[in-house]
């Protein structure tokens, strides 16, 4: 079991760069910056359950600010079931790592991971959530790798609660409900894989809160958690883009190619029924409504699968079935809005797309793709 631990003169550093920060940095509602934020969204997760030494993921959640917060932290499924949560109280500049093997392994130490379900690890692997049930339910898919996949988001909140975002009172307009629009949470994650010698990182997707901003306190305006509270714009959370452009390599010059991490919103809340263990029921597979790729010579090329996102959250390679561009190298042009107008918001689907690369099995990097429209544009 690998526990992740800061050095003090670290844990000082990061405080002091903390505060500097937020006596300084104020972020724009509508535009996504790295600025201390209410909510932060880690937009996908794998750790590999059949090996100590396989792939995980840790995430620190930081506390911008000088009075103690609680971070609600809420995991979700790939296909967008939130399955549990727990609370960490920050202190002034704290600092909390998470490494998702403690809490899929349910080790003991540091965070109390014993108490987590079967149901969860059942969850995030695609197995039936209740082996007993017929007919079985999934909550995310099923690989048969034994990988648990998923996403995390973590909110600002006055109380300790077992609530998730959408629940009855989570969220009030005016941050007058459990969750409140205190914009002080920053954090990172990494993709570490000992057995492959690779690690990516990246910052957390920070997203921020406002009381007063008609962009988000707006009935019928597209905010972050939109989908999940009908709409009426409670959350006063800026929503994220929905199209993207991403530079890659399918091979060469020792590259081992280029893998788009992605996350995107269903609009709607997702229950394990939806899944019921198939590939295709339901709201899945969802559909995206442009992909263009071009070479190096402004060549382009459209590709005609509607379905290259196909979940909430997921890795996929370039070259893979989904996505396999005629040229070995240029870039890609992603647009995750809908092909056709839903219940909520139009077509307008928001999303978050990074991208990954790693080479001679040394030599990693990771960073997020350019954003080209937000949301908040019709």
């Amino acid at each position: 079991m690998r526990t992740v631990r800061w050095p003090i003169r670290s844990i000082c550093v990061l405080a002091l760069t903390a505060a500097l920060w937020c006596d300084t940095a104020m972020g724009k509602i509508g535009t996504i910056d790295a600025v201390p934020a209410a909510t932060l969204l880690l937009p996908y997760f794998e750790v590999d359950l059949s090996s100590s030494t396989g792939p995980t993921t840790v995430f620190t959640v930081i506390n911008g600010g000088a009075a103690p917060v609680i971070a609600h932290i809420c995991l979700w499924t790939d296909r967008g079931v939130p399955t549990y949560n727990f609370d960490v109280t920050l202190t002034g500049y704290d600092v909390q790592p998470v490494n998702l093997r403690d809490l899929f392994e349910k080790n003991a130490a540091g965070i109390d991971f014993s108490g987590v379900p079967d149901r969860v690890i059942y969850s995030h692997t695609g197995q039936p959530v209740d082996p007993n049930a017929q007919p079985a339910e999934c909550a995310g898919r099923d690989f048969g790798d034994n990988h648990a996949r998923g996403y995390v988001t973590i909110d600002t909140t006055n109380t300790n609660t077992t609530l998730f975002p959408g629940d009855p009172g989570y969220f009030v307009s005016g941050g007058n409900g459990i969750a409140i629009n205190l914009n002080v949470l920053w954090g990172e994650y990494s993709y570490i894989d000992l057995d492959n010698n690779f690690a990516q990182g990246e910052q957390m997707v920070h997203i921020e809160a406002s009381s007063s901003d008609a962009l988000v306190t707006t009935n019928g305006n597209y905010t972050f958690y939109g989908g999940l509270v009908g709409g009426d714009a409670s959350d006063n959370r800026e929503p994220l883009n929905t199209a993207w452009s991403v530079p890659y390599k399918t091979g060469g010059m020792d590259s081992e190619g280029t893998d788009i991490i992605y996350w995107r919103d269903p609009k709607e809340p997702v229950t394990a029924s939806e899944g019921l263990c198939f590939p295709s029921t339901g709201l899945f597979p969802l559909a995206n409504a442009e992909t263009v790729v071009f070479d190096d010579a402004e060549n382009a090329q459209v590709i005609q699968n509607s379905f290259v996102f196909p979940a909430v959250c997921g890795r996929l390679r370039v070259g893979d079935p989904d996505l396999q561009p005629a040229f070995d190298s240029g870039w890609i042009y992603f647009e995750t809005d809908y092909p056709s107008s839903g219940t909520l918001f139009g077509t307008r689907g928001q999303s978050w797309v990074t991208v990954v690369s790693s080479a001679l099995g040394r030599f990693s990097s990771g960073f997020h793709a350019t954003a080209m429209k937000n949301a908040t544009q019709p």
